[in-house]
C-alpha cells in the first residue's frame, strides 16, 4: 500500500487511521455544534467531513441541509419587521392619494 508517498505499508495504515479519526472528529463535533444550535460551526465542521470523505457518513449531508435551514430560520426570525400600525397608516395614505387623484379628475 503506498500513501502520500510512502512505501511502509505499517505507516500507511496508521495515517489512515489517523485520517478516519480526524473526519470521526469532525463528524462528532458538527453534530454537537448542530445540538448546541451553533449552526456556522456545525457547517464548517461537517462541510470538512464532506470535503475529506463523501461518503463516509450517510447522513452528512441531510446534517448540512439542517444546518442551513435552521441558519436561515435564525436569520429570518431575527429580521427587523415593520409595526403593524405603519403598514396600516401607509395603506391610508395611500388610499387617501388615489381619492385625491381621482376628485380632481372629475
Amino acid at each position: 500500500m503506498r500513501v502520500s508517498g510512502f512505501h511502509n505499508p505499517q505507516l500507511a495504515i496508521r495515517l489512515g487511521t489517523l485520517h478516519v479519526k480526524n473526519i470521526d472528529e469532525l463528524y462528532r463535533q458538527g453534530k454537537a455544534h448542530l445540538e448546541a444550535k451553533r449552526y456556522a460551526d456545525a457547517l464548517e465542521s461537517l462541510r470538512q467531513v464532506r470535503a475529506l470523505n463523501p461518503g463516509h457518513y450517510q447522513d452528512t449531508n441531510q446534517l448540512i441541509v439542517e444546518a442551513q435551514t435552521a441558519m436561515q430560520k435564525q436569520k429570518w426570525q431575527a429580521r427587523p419587521v415593520a409595526s403593524k400600525k405603519g403598514c396600516f397608516l401607509t395603506g391610508v395614505f395611500t388610499l387617501i392619494a388615489i381619492l385625491l387623484v381621482l376628485v380632481s379628475i372629475t
